[in-house]
C-alpha cells in the first residue's frame, strides 16, 4: 500500500512539473493567413488576408477591420508599421498604402495620395461641396465612391459614371474624411477636410 501511495504522490508531482514546463498556449484563429504583426502598447495588430485584427493583449478581445467596416482599401494586408504618432501604416494588395489612427491622422503628415493615384479632390478644405476628378479618364461603369470618417465609419457609397463628380458635404460635421474610388482596375484613395 505504501508503494501505491508513493507512486501516486510521485505521479502527481510529475504532472505538476510537466505543467510548469509547458506554458499555456492561446490560439486566436479566424481562418485567415497572417502576413504582418505590429505591437503597440497592450495591442497587437495582425495583418491577414481578411483584413486587420487589433488584439488587446490584456483582455484577449479582438477588433476586426476590413473593407466593409473601415477605410481599408483591400482585405489583404501584407505589412504593418506604427509611427511615433500612433498611425498604423499598412501595405495592402492592389490598394497601395493605408493609414489609420484612432485619434485621426495627424495634420503634420503631408501626403498627396490623390495626385499620385490619379484622384483629385478639390476644393480642399471645403465647407459645402467637393469635386472628385478621376484623371486619365479611369471611370468605368463599375466605379464606386465611398466616404469614411476618421473612425472608419462609412458615410456614403454610390456608383460614379463620370470622371468628374460633385458631392454635397454640407451635412457632414467638421473634420477629416477619406475618399475611396474603386473599380475592376484600381483602388484610389484621397482625403479632404470639411470646415
Amino acid at each position: 500500500m505504501k508503494k501505491v501511495i508513493l507512486l501516486f504522490v510521485t505521479l502527481i508531482s510529475l504532472i505538476g512539473f510537466a505543467d510548469a514546463q509547458n506554458p499555456q498556449w492561446l490560439y486566436y484563429i479566424n481562418g485567415d493567413n497572417i502576413y504582418a504583426l505590429a505591437e503597440e502598447g497592450n495591442d497587437m495588430w495582425v495583418g491577414t488576408n481578411g483584413g486587420v485584427v487589433k488584439l488587446d493583449k490584456t483582455t484577449g478581445i479582438p477588433t476586426f477591420y476590413n473593407t466593409s467596416n473601415s477605410g481599408l482599401p483591400n482585405n489583404w494586408v501584407y505589412s504593418i508599421t506604427i509611427d511615433n504618432s500612433g498611425t498604423k501604416w499598412m501595405g495592402v494588395y492592389s490598394g497601395g498604402l493605408a493609414a489609420y489612427n484612432e485619434n485621426g491622422i495627424p495634420v503634420s503628415i503631408k501626403e498627396d495620395i490623390a495626385t499620385e493615384y490619379n484622384l483629385k479632390v478639390f476644393p480642399n478644405p471645403s465647407s459645402d461641396q467637393i469635386t472628385l476628378e478621376l484623371l486619365h479618364n479611369t471611370a468605368t461603369k463599375n466605379t464606386y465612391l465611398t466616404i469614411y470618417n476618421i473612425n472608419s465609419q462609412q458615410l456614403l457609397h454610390q456608383e460614379i459614371t463620370e470622371p468628374k463628380t460633385q458631392i454635397d458635404i454640407s451635412t457632414l460635421p467638421s473634420g477629416v474624411y477619406f475618399v475611396r474610388m474603386t473599380n475592376e482596375r484600381t483602388v484610389q484613395v484621397g482625403k479632404f477636410i470639411k470646415q
